[in-house]
């Protein structure tokens, strides 16, 4: 199928950050489903980024949520928009769907950063779910719409304290580097269900990673393992002093075993979808159950 671009109006830009900021488009009958994405471009010009659908497919405008990189292309150009002025739209594209047959099941979403944009799709689109979203951020400031969930639900990873100096080697801006697995982690692709790899900077993150299992932790992951108590049968039961995290989503999942019966989804960096798929595989969860999309 040949999918052909658009023109759609800017309706709103919505600042969430000094870095992050929601676009509101039109529309225009675009159909999707939650959890795929769309490429997006300034126009004049022939630059376009990948953007997973922010907005729910009840709305009657498209959102995507962007990170902007100060030296890139398109996103410090889309954040310059008016109202009235147009983007160029193509798409939907992806596979980080949920297929009705899962319905069912509790979801454990998992994302850090940006990555969070098509679980807020997913969660606007079906309130019935039953899902614990864990997001992982540096700081307060990336905490993009929490409001937007059911609190009792939600748990903010925040690994650095405010004021605290950056660790050494974390990036600062700009296009991450290529997708390269920590020391200890499998050699083969990233695991990942069959969908299309978008990045939080709407940068391409190349081909889709296929699924494949893992047994070993990632060289640096914080030490502890998970406790020996078996782990709900639901991820919604878990405890409210669980819900404000001080540290990284893969220690929070050492500490709170995902139930053997959940369905989990990844939205985040090459590295800490392969350290979360080898805490999940540890603690039971088969390779078929996890579905990741690899944001940078």
């Amino acid at each position: 199928m040949i999918i052909e671009a658009a023109r759609h109006a800017v309706l709103a830009l919505r600042n969430l950050s000094e870095s992050a900021y929601v676009l509101r488009i039109e529309r225009k009958g675009l159909d999707f489903e939650p959890g795929q994405y769309i490429h997006v471009g300034p126009l004049p010009g022939i630059d376009r980024r990948e953007y997973s659908v922010y907005s729910a497919p009840g709305d009657d405008f498209l959102e995507i949520l962007v990170k902007e990189v100060p030296e890139g292309v398109v996103s410090p150009s889309l954040r310059r928009l008016a109202a009235g002025e147009h983007v160029d739209v193509e798409g939907p594209f992806g596979f980080f769907r949920i297929e009705e047959g899962d319905l069912a099941a509790p979801f454990l979403f998992i994302a850090t950063g940006t990555g969070i944009s098509p679980f807020h799709c997913h969660t606007r689109s079906r309130p019935q779910l039953d899902y614990t979203l864990i997001h992982g951020v540096r700081s307060v400031t990336e905490l993009y719409d929490h409001g937007a969930y059911d609190a009792g639900r939600l748990v903010s990873c925040i690994s650095r304290p405010e004021g605290a100096p950056a660790p050494a080697g974390t990036a600062t801006g700009g296009i991450a580097p290529a997708c390269t697995p920590s020391a200890g982690a499998p050699a083969g692709p990233a695991p990942a269900s069959a969908s299309a790899s978008t990045s939080s900077t709407g940068a391409p993150a190349g081909p889709a990673p296929a699924s494949a299992s893992a047994s070993t932790s990632s060289a640096g992951a914080p030490a502890g393992s998970a406790p020996a108590s078996a782990s709900a049968s639901t991820l919604s039961a878990a405890p409210p002093a669980a819900r404000n995290f001080r540290g990284r989503v893969t220690d929070w999942l050492r500490e709170n075993p995902a139930p053997e019966n959940c369905m989990a989804y990844l939205c985040g960096s090459c590295d800490m979808i392969y350290e979360v798929y080898d805490i999940l595989g540890a603690q039971g969860l088969s390779s078929d159950r996890i579905h990741a999309e690899v944001y940078f």
